[in-house]
Formats: C-alpha cells, sequence, structure tokens
C-alpha cells in the first residue's frame, strides 16, 4: 500500500501519528501545509485515474474520503488526547517492526496485564509513534499529551534491553500519574462491576457518603501507593463500613491502606 492509499483510506491514523509535537509554537504550519498540499495532490491524481479506469466504486469512495477530511465540520473529532504515549526515534524502530512482531508492543500488552491482574490497574491503550525530530536513542512518554519522562538508551544494547528499559520507566510513571490516568469512566465501570455482583455495595453509599469522584481520587491513591484494589469487593465492603462515620478522603485511603494490608496497629 501506498502512502498515498494508507491516507486516503485511512487518514485518521495519518493525522495521529503525524507529530509528537503539543504546543502552537512548536506547530510546523509551513510544513503542515507544504505535506498536506502534496498528498492532496496525489489524491486528485489517483481518483481521476481511477476514474479513468472505470474503478466506480473505489473512485467513490476515494472521493467521499477526501471530502471528509476537508470538512472543517469533523474538526470537533480531532479534540481531546491519548492518555498514555511513548515517542521514539527513528533508530529504534526495529522494535516496532510489524513485519516480525513488534516486541514493544507486546511488552506493553504484558505490562497492562500485569497491572491488571496485579493492582487491579486497567490502564488505557498506549499509543506508540515514531518521531524525526528525537535524537538517535530517545524516547519521550506523554501522558495526557504533555511529556513527563525523556532520556536516550544506549543504541549498542540489544532491542529486548532497550524494550525492558522503556517498559519499566512506563510502568513507574502509571504509578505516578496515576490520578491524571484514571478517569471517571474508569471509576463508573468498576461501579458496573460491583453491582452486578453485590447491587447493595454501591447503593448503601452512592450517593449519600460518597460520589464518584470521592472513589476516583480514593482508589488512584491506593494505586499510586501500590494497593491493590483487584478484590474490588472487599474495597467496597470496608468502605460500606467506613463511609458512615467518615467523608474525608484522606481518611478513608488511610484506613483502606491498614485493612487492605492486613495492618492491625
Amino acid at each position: 500500500m501506498s502512502d498515498l492509499e494508507k491516507f486516503v483510506f485511512n487518514e485518521n491514523d495519518w493525522v495521529c501519528n503525524y507529530s509528537c509535537e503539543n504546543t502552537l509554537n512548536d506547530y510546523d504550519f509551513a510544513y503542515h501545509f507544504q505535506e498536506l498540499e502534496k498528498i492532496y495532490r496525489e489524491i486528485c491524481e489517483n481518483v481521476l485515474s481511477l476514474k479513468k479506469q472505470n474503478k466506480k466504486s473505489e473512485y467513490e469512495k476515494c472521493i467521499k474520503q477526501f471530502e471528509e477530511s476537508v470538512n472543517i465540520d469533523k474538526i470537533y473529532e480531532r479534540l481531546g488526547v491519548d492518555i498514555v504515549t511513548i515517542i521514539i526515534s527513528r533508530s529504534f524502530l526495529s522494535i516496532i517492526e510489524p513485519q516480525k512482531y513488534s516486541k514493544l508492543l507486546l511488552a506493553i500488552t504484558i505490562l497492562r496485564q500485569k497491572l491488571a491482574d496485579c493492582m487491579g490497574y486497567i490502564i488505557p491503550k498506549i499509543r506508540v509513534l515514531d518521531s524525526t525530530i528525537l535524537k538517535d536513542g530517545e524516547y519521550e512518554v506523554l501522558i495526557r499529551g504533555k511529556s513527563v519522562f525523556k532520556s536516550i538508551i544506549d543504541e549498542n544494547i540489544s532491542d529486548e534491553e532497550k524494550v525492558k528499559t522503556i517498559i519499566s520507566n512506563v510502568e513507574s510513571l502509571c504509578f505516578k500519574y496515576v490520578h491524571q490516568i484514571v478517569s471517571k469512566k474508569d471509576i463508573l465501570k468498576l461501579i458496573e462491576l460491583v453491582s452486578s455482583q453485590e447491587e447493595t455495595l454501591v447503593s448503601d453509599i452512592l450517593p449519600e457518603f460518597l460520589s464518584v469522584i470521592d472513589l476516583k481520587y480514593i482508589f488512584a491513591e491506593l494505586i499510586k501507593n501500590k494497593i491493590s484494589i483487584k478484590d474490588i469487593l472487599f474495597v467496597f465492603e470496608i468502605l460500606n463500613y467506613y463511609a458512615r462515620y467518615t467523608q474525608n478522603n484522606k481518611e478513608l485511603v488511610t484506613i483502606l491502606k491498614k485493612e487492605l494490608m492486613f495492618d492491625k496497629s
């Protein structure tokens, strides 16, 4: 598939994978204009070619997607950012090479499973992008579009060591920035899970004693301190008992720490 075909039939991916820069000062309008002008010129040539070849269905599909790509009403679809993003320099392409298997993407999958199994921490999809801006051996981690970590890895080490280093740092960042990563939507899913098994564990404390945002803070704080919330039914049982006496989130976190660690001191 040519670059043109990739753009025409999957323009959203092209937009997402273009650049890692996040501020207006870094947004190179001249570069964007030149690139878009080049792509649109190629699209027009492709459209004419399809029309001459009487490939009606492909022609109509190409026209439709071209019109959508320049439709200003679609601008709202570009709002929002990826929760966690890893940006790597082009010198790291061997660890995301799809022709074999992506060592980095496989490691990311294992990390997400590990955090879910051990901590009850469901982190969202992690997007991996490559950049021509980063130096050779350099990589960067973004949380909600903001750079929180940048480092350089020795290019002489093995791909396995490169992946291990990146994943280790990403795991630490997922704990450090858990309050920014966990969303209200995530908490609502946990509430739904508990409610499906024991509805009163939810209805007895929500919304009279605690709110969804309170739970978000409490759960994120526990995870930040590496205390698992995987036994979510037990967590709600503890909250059911103590939330009647205090609605102070910090006090509830302290209580949950002791109860979940079986600390009776």
